[in-house]
């Protein structure tokens, strides 16, 4: 029986696309024409999944359309004259915009524990995207702040977000950007918006919110931090999407909340807070990243999670990823000499596995101590009773 990929397939034909249309719109017409041509081979390939000769037909409308686009732009014919900005500038801008663009295959499933925080998630999302009676005008949801300590999984949440909602996924760490464009920030976030709403339906998601704003008026604040904050109001207020359908639905991260400028806080419908693991999802994340990873431990689940107290979701990760690797290197350690025999040798080599003991995490967990003090981890309480409700 043959598998239907049809899914995948149009996953990666929408990020084509969307980054045919961001390179246009920055005149580099050959990385668009490029992008263009592959989406004509994907449309190609989907027409074999078809489930009418109608739609075997538009999609091979379509393919012969992107690869007629893909032909004039290699020949000049859309190239537009340029209006005096620096072509070089808008070309690197277009270029580190497009990498920001994902397609997410994280599912809920992959998240150990947070079943709370997950159907907090889903209804905040999906009350911004079901349908309104007519003449009921209700705001319209679009800004989420996920806030907690580090490590507690939350860019996994805005992918398993993203991906739930078959969404075009921004994953931009907020500090690469500003140390890489300092003074020219408010060109890179204008471009990002603009590409999320051309790819719509679309999350960014903007991890180390904290580290785009300080509180106005403080001494080290700069013109062009005032002109950022602006830009960044702007968009959160989604001024640009008035009247539209399509929808960008932004998600911050932040594991300093009381860091963030008053006036842009306001601007996020919903404040959610991502916690430590607690005691049920510790023993869900170890099994995500032993079992259901094809490992076998002769260690109770219940002493795993018992042991890792104020342990974050990715040093739990990190736990087993370091476990692993020890047990690994210690029952193989004749790869080195079967490197020697040559390439057949230790391609038809098996690596040599055996089922984690308590001894195994004990010899890890000596060595590591939790991230988050518990003095930090009040402070979040702190701020929740401090803030307004959401």
């Amino acid at each position: 029986m043959s598998i239907d990929l049809s899914g995948p397939i149009q996953d990666l034909l929408r990020k084509e696309l969307t980054r045919a249309e961001i390179y246009l719109r920055n005149d580099k017409y050959k990385e668009a024409a490029e992008s263009y041509l592959k989406a004509a081979e994907l449309s190609d390939k989907l027409q074999k999944y078809a489930l009418t000769p109608q739609q075997r037909t538009k999609r091979a409308q379509l393919a012969n359309q992107y690869r007629e686009l893909a032909e004039k732009l290699t020949n000049g014919e859309l190239v537009k004259i340029q209006n005096g900005e620096s072509s070089a500038e808008k070309s690197q801008i277009s270029s580190d915009i497009s990498k920001l663009i994902h397609v997410s295959n994280v599912t809920w499933a992959d998240i150990g524990g947070l079943e709370d925080t997950k159907k907090e998630i889903k209804y905040a999302y999906g009350l911004a995207l079901a349908k309104v009676k007519p003449g009921v005008m209700m705001g319209k949801l679009s800004n989420i702040l996920f806030y907690g300590p580090p490590g507690t999984g939350k860019t996994l949440l805005a992918a398993a977000t993203s991906n739930g909602i078959d969404a075009v996924f921004f994953n931009v760490k907020v500090s690469n950007i500003l140390s890489k464009y300092f003074g020219e920030s408010t060109k890179i976030f204008s471009g990002l918006y603009d590409a999320a709403r051309r790819a719509a339906p679309s999350v960014i998601f903007l991890d180390e919110f904290e580290s785009l704003t300080a509180p106005r008026g403080a001494s080290s604040e700069t013109g062009p931090e005032r002109r950022l904050l602006s830009t960044i109001l702007a968009e959160l207020d989604g001024l640009a999407e008035k009247g539209s359908d399509r929808h960008v639905l932004t998600i911050a991260a932040t594991n300093a909340p009381w860091s963030i400028d008053e006036a842009v806080l306001s601007r996020f419908h919903r404040k959610i807070y991502i916690p430590l693991p607690d005691f049920e999802a510790r023993k869900k994340i170890f099994e995500i990243h032993l079992k259901k990873h094809g490992f076998e431990t002769e260690v109770n689940y219940d002493w795993l999670a018992e042991r890792t107290r104020r342990f974050s979701g990715r040093e739990i990760e990190q736990i087993c990823g370091k476990t692993i690797e020890r047990m690994i290197g210690e029952m193989n350690m004749n790869i080195p000499s079967i490197v020697d025999q040559g390439k057949d040798a230790i391609r038809n080599y098996e690596i040599v596995l055996r089922p984690l003991t308590r001894k195994d995490f004990e010899e890890t967990l000596k060595k590591v101590v939790p991230a988050t003090p518990s003095k930090p981890h009040n402070s979040f309480f702190e701020w929740i009773e401090n803030e307004p409700p959401n």
